[in-house]
């Protein structure tokens, strides 16, 4: 415990029961199964971009995305109290990047060592190790914090997405996320594809395109409006002529950060 993705769960629902998971995979089993009701993952950070497990869960189940929330990150180092030699640092492989300059400036001769989050990173630190995580997490695990807003970007958020098995009511502000399949591996598929939202005037907010295995690519996009919007309805319309469209869900989107 003591991730940012507790963090943001605990600011979407602050008097609910959470229940930790080691993997984003993990918590999607968790929601198909019942064993609970919704769940909280990461889905893109504003600097180092998608994560691909989160995208390839969604595009494999059916759960469904409810609502996605932006968070701002701010990382600190820590270590055991008393230590003052850093060989090894220790944090989850996208926080170590988004702190490198600090790093090269500070630590240079350390070992760089990923983990599987933040949170493990500062529950497992050992004397002559530093973890970067959240101030939380050092208040948790009764470490010593070295240095506070570490990360290269003052502007560093993450998107979190919340994931359950039901269809969500429209909200005041609307984002819809879809997989779309290319019916056949052809030029100009992308280009048709973008096309017929352009039409409709949907705006675009994300393209991600990933291979499907079979020597194509599927795309996953969000766009802003909900899926009863009549000009993303249209859109759609003229897309499923050619390819398999897979909705991820249409969902309020809304800012933890202040803005």
């Amino acid at each position: 415990m003591g991730t940012f993705t507790e963090e943001a769960a605990g600011k979407y629902c602050n008097d609910c029961e959470m229940v930790p998971y080691r993997t984003i995979s993990e918590v999607f089993r968790a929601v198909k199964s019942g064993d609970v009701s919704k769940g909280v993952v990461p889905i893109e950070n504003f600097l180092n971009g998608h994560v691909m497990e989160t995208l390839d869960n969604l595009y494999k189940s059916d759960v469904k995305i409810q609502e996605a929330l932006v968070l701002s990150i701010r990382h600190c180092l820590a270590t055991r109290k008393g230590v003052s030699d850093i060989k090894i640092v220790k944090s989850h492989p996208q926080a170590l990047a988004q702190c490198s300059d600090y790093l090269d400036a500070n630590y240079s001769g350390a070992d760089r060592i990923g983990t599987l989050s933040t949170a493990s990173a500062m529950k497992e630190i050992v004397y002559g190790e530093a973890a970067i995580g959240s101030e939380v997490a050092a208040k948790r695990y009764d470490l010593n914090v070295v240095a506070r807003g570490i990360g290269n970007n003052d502007n560093n958020k993450t998107m979190f997405i919340v994931v359950g098995n039901e269809v969500v009511a429209r909200g005041e502000r609307s984002r819809t996320s879809l997989v779309i399949t290319p019916s056949a591996n052809k030029p100009g598929v992308l280009s048709d594809m973008l096309n017929d939202f352009a039409d409709e005037h949907v705006d675009l907010k994300m393209i991600q395109s990933r291979p499907d295995g079979n020597g194509g690519y599927i795309f996953y996009i969000d766009i802003e409006g909900h899926t009863e919007d009549d000009n993303v309805v249209r859109a759609l319309e003229g897309i499923v002529e050619d390819s398999v469209v897979k909705v991820l869900g249409s969902y309020p989107y809304v800012s933890l950060s202040g803005k």
